[in-house]
């Protein structure tokens, strides 16, 4: 993402079309995160991961080529910046349910605690890195790095051992799955409230 604004910001020299081009991939992401979690109940969790990495990965190494070739253009970030943020969105969901596939609800507190502290740490890291190599090379090169990274990832994904796989729901349709799980949050103030923060949050950082 923080190669990306640098992209677009010297294409077009615009802060603008910087917040855009991060903003707007990111709309039809609250639709797919709400039908998320009855994708990922019908499919393999750790199956989801390795090809959202895989995919991310090529999205990744298409944005260096273009730079690399220089023939990219601002329509191409964001017409590649849909699908990834798309991915992304189901990594994340199937990401969180795999945790509790792989622990067990028992420890899955401490579970969420480590994966979130990861996370963060990832979070910082990744612009420094990023800032470095624009600094030493160029933003081609960045793409190629987490092109490689992502490819590393799916390819951990394979070792990655599920104690507790989730059985895949084949009773209802899609639809049905996610007209319950609204109901049940909506019936459930905790979670209602929670979905009205973590929507907040998406439109904010939007």
């Amino acid at each position: 993402m923080m190669v990306q604004g640098w992209v677009v910001l010297e294409l077009t020299h615009s802060d603008g079309w910087v917040g855009l081009a991060a903003g707007l991939p990111t709309i039809p992401v609250i639709a797919l995160a709400m039908f998320g979690g009855a994708i990922t109940d019908r499919f393999n969790r750790r199956v989801i991961q390795m090809w959202s990495f895989t995919l991310l990965a090529i999205t990744g190494f298409l944005t260096g080529i273009l730079i690399d070739t220089d023939v990219i253009q601002l329509w191409h970030i964001l017409v590649i910046a849909f699908p990834v943020a798309v991915v992304t969105t189901l990594r994340m969901t199937a990401g969180a349910a795999l945790v509790v596939d792989i622990v067990g609800r028992e420890r899955v507190f401490g579970a969420n605690a480590v994966s979130t502290a990861v996370t963060n740490i990832g979070r910082f890291a990744g612009p420094a890195i990023g800032g470095w190599i624009l600094a030493q090379y160029r933003a081609d090169k960045a793409f190629y790095f987490v092109g490689f990274a992502l490819l590393l990832a799916a390819g951990l994904m394979w070792f990655v051992k599920v104690e507790n796989p989730a059985k895949a729901k084949s009773d209802k349709s899609l639809i049905e799955d996610f007209k319950l799980g609204m109901r049940y949050i909506s019936g459930t103030p905790e979670l209602r409230w929670l979905a009205v923060l973590a929507i907040s949050l998406i439109a904010a950082g939007m």
